[in-house]
């Protein structure tokens, strides 16, 4: 089973990136504009540099998806691989939303995709696979 992963556009902050792949919703039209309200900024196409994962959580319930974290993410030390290859084997066909010390990705059907790897790379293989994930939601749309 391949679940499709939507186009990252170049030259965006991480977490634009991952909820670009994993929504496919227009960047300046839907997703900025979700942040800027999660953020409570006055402008709604503002730069979205930094985001807090508790604004991209709220920004992607305003976008129609619910975040179902994983409780014990950050707790149990496993590396960037480890997740992408969980994502294979316990999540085939769902889509994971991961963040390492200040970096967001997507995970799907064990291939991380992010700013440096849009296209998608094998966790193994990605720049931050020994990084240690300090926080994993599993996406669903409502």
């Amino acid at each position: 089973m391949t679940t499709k992963v939507f186009s990252i556009p170049p030259g965006i902050y991480c977490v634009p990136a991952t909820m670009c792949a994993l929504t496919g919703l227009d960047l300046t039209g839907q997703i900025m504009p979700a942040i800027a309200k999660a953020e409570q900024n006055e402008s709604l196409l503002g730069v979205a540099a930094g985001v807090y994962i508790r604004d991209f959580e709220r920004a992607m319930g305003y976008l129609g998806y619910s975040i179902h974290v994983h409780k014990t993410a950050g707790s149990d030390n496993k590396q960037l691989r480890t997740w992408a290859g969980l994502s294979a084997e316990k999540y085939p066909g769902k889509r994971l939303a991961v963040s390492t010390r200040g970096h967001m990705m997507a995970l799907v059907d064990g291939k991380v995709y992010d700013t440096f790897t849009p296209y998608g790379e094998i966790g193994a293989k990605h720049p931050y696979a020994r990084d240690i994930v300090k926080y994993v939601s599993l996406i669903e749309r409502k």
